[in-house]
């Protein structure tokens, strides 16, 4: 048990939604109440959170937070550039296995008019006069 001192009187309603009542003044309670962050705000000579407007530490915070989403933007940045690159790149790849596939069918259609018997009947017509396909 801790002792706390409230300058006003609290309902606190805990993560089990259970709701804990706690007259103003100096009481004894769990240090995980004593701990929450209500309470301390209701603490009597409470020092001000960092966070409050006006306060050299509230301007120190709000400083490190434009810094850190500075630096997410960058980093951001960087990974778009990375992804547009890997897309050129995809793409590029993919025009050189088309133009594979292309060359590799002409090549088999070429192949397969190599492999024409050779006419044996006298009325047929020879290979010049035959047409590709």
């Amino acid at each position: 048990m801790t002792e706390i001192n409230l300058s006003r009187s609290v309902l606190l309603v805990l993560d089990d939604e259970t709701e804990v009542k706690l007259p103003a003044g100096v009481q004894e309670v769990e240090q995980d109440i004593a701990d929450h962050w209500f309470v301390k705000a209701h603490f009597v000579n409470a020092p001000p959170p960092l966070t409050t407007p006006g306060t050299p530490e509230y301007a120190a915070a709000r400083r490190k937070e434009a810094a850190a989403m500075a630096e997410h933007a960058a980093q951001a940045a960087k990974i778009a550039e990375e992804a547009e690159a890997l897309a050129r790149n995809n793409e590029a790849e993919a025009e050189a296995i088309k133009t594979e596939a292309r060359l590799a069918k002409d090549a088999k259609h070429a192949l397969e008019r190599e492999k024409l018997p050779t006419p044996t009947h006298p009325h047929a017509p020879s290979r010049a006069q035959l047409k590709p396909r």
